[in-house]
């Protein structure tokens, strides 16, 4: 595997699969640890897999905000209406995710299924 990819195997809830070519906006909340000296400005990427695949690529934006210490970085996308998300991956724009950056946890909300899916994630 080229670069470390932090992700979750499975998030802390259960439901079921709905995919009827609907697309749903999402919200991502990108939780970072308080460690120090630990950070990226690069853009990061978020992919979304549920049972059937994975949903394109989408940007967790980070041009006006960085991922720093203690911080909480929100973007909002579009994508696939695709029930329950199974787990997640998160990396850089070059790639790689660096391990100059530590995340505590990532909480992605459906607002078609009016659901957080949290992955603890602490590295």
């Amino acid at each position: 595997m080229a670069g470390r990819r932090a992700s979750s195997s499975k998030p802390s809830r259960t439901g079921q699969l709905q995919i009827d070519g609907r697309t749903a906006p999402y919200k991502v909340l990108v939780q970072t640890s308080n460690i120090g000296g630990m950070g990226t400005d690069s853009a990061m990427f978020i992919r979304l897999f549920w049972c059937k695949g994975d949903f394109t690529e989408q940007l967790v934006d980070s041009s006006a905000q960085v991922f720093e210490p203690g911080k909480q970085v929100t973007s909002t996308f579009s994508g696939p209406d695709v029930g329950e998300i199974q787990r997640i991956q998160i990396y850089s724009s070059n790639g790689e995710f660096r391990s100059t950056c530590h995340l505590s946890h990532i909480d992605v909300f459906s607002s078609i299924m009016n659901e957080v899916f949290h992955f603890p994630i602490d590295d």
